[in-house]
């Protein structure tokens, strides 16, 4: 049996338009994966924290510190904050000290009230990855109140390589949750694209085959 030309030249141009098909898909499929990759989404997190949360104090501690997992912005104008609030809710100005590699920072509230009341204050901070610029933000709560703990003399410099205190609002059950559903859909998509490929180069063999 012999083919005509042009018959073959279809059929193997519907071959090469197939492998294509496939080849973009897998394309697309490694790109996907790499926009979703735990590097590219990685936020800092913290790994020591003064004062801790729920934390009571003798006295309102003059330096609030911070270390991170993960290197973050210092630049002047990167992304962070950093407030003190007494109980009375006044909001206290500070001085921003980073440790010069991203690992740590040190917040020096402004002048602390002559007396300064008894009760919870608030710590809220807020930074960002000096790479994915993924933030990492969150309100430390803490007492002062007579018979606390005393405040510490110094701190550690920050490594990144400290442990990360426990989260009580963090619940294991949520762990990946959204990585998980994305990557679902990112294989559900290369599935189709690689049934289309399948079902475009069936299609032009059959297109392609002599009648008879």
């Amino acid at each position: 049996m012999c083919y005509h030309p042009t018959t073959v030249f279809i059929r193997v141009t519907g071959a090469r338009r197939a492998a294509a098909a496939a080849l973009t898909a897998v394309l697309l499929a490694v790109a996907a994966l790499a926009l979703v990759s735990p590097a590219a989404a990685q936020a800092p997190e913290l790994t020591v924290r003064f004062p801790d949360e729920g934390a009571v104090l003798a006295e309102p501690p003059t330096n609030l510190h911070l270390c991170f997992s993960r290197p973050v912005d210092v630049a002047d104008d990167a992304d962070f904050r950093f407030l003190v609030t007494t109980p009375l809710g006044t909001p206290l100005g500070a001085r921003i000290v980073f440790q010069p590699d991203g690992f740590g920072v040190d917040m020096m509230p402004g002048i602390l009230p002559e007396e300064p009341p008894e009760g919870e204050w608030t710590f809220e901070y807020r930074v960002t990855d000096v790479e994915t610029k993924e933030p990492l933000q969150g309100v430390i709560l803490y007492q002062v109140a007579p018979g606390g703990a005393p405040l510490p003399q110094t701190f550690d410099r920050c490594t990144g390589e400290e442990t990360p205190p426990p989260d009580p609002s963090s619940s294991d059950s949520d762990d990946g949750g959204s990585d998980t559903w994305v990557l679902a859909l990112i294989v559900a998509l290369v599935g189709v694209a690689l049934v289309s490929a399948g079902v475009i180069a069936y299609a032009l063999r059959r297109r392609g085959r002599p009648a008879g």
